[in-house]
């Protein structure tokens, strides 16, 4: 799970619901990647703040169709 924990965020309730849709969709995009997931969830908030651009409308247009191949074939999870 991907964690915005900067201390200089002084975010509303809604917005930490957003950055757990841009989580989710980051997860989604770099299942094997958390550096990649963090930086593409970072990025997905700034670009809602700036374009009002959804963080699914985002992740889709980075990747048409991501939904579908997911529940065809999910990501192989790591065991630890």
């Amino acid at each position: 799970m991907l964690l915005f924990l900067d201390s200089e965020w002084n975010l509303s309730k809604e917005e930490w619901g957003l950055i757990g849709r841009c989580n989710r969709a980051a997860e989604m995009l770099f299942p094997y990647s958390s550096r990649q997931a963090e930086a593409w969830s970072v990025w997905a908030f700034k670009q809602y703040r700036m374009t009002g651009k959804s963080p699914e409308r985002l992740r889709d247009e980075r990747c048409p169709g991501i939904k579908e191949i997911h529940a065809k074939r999910p990501p192989k999870r790591p065991r630890f």
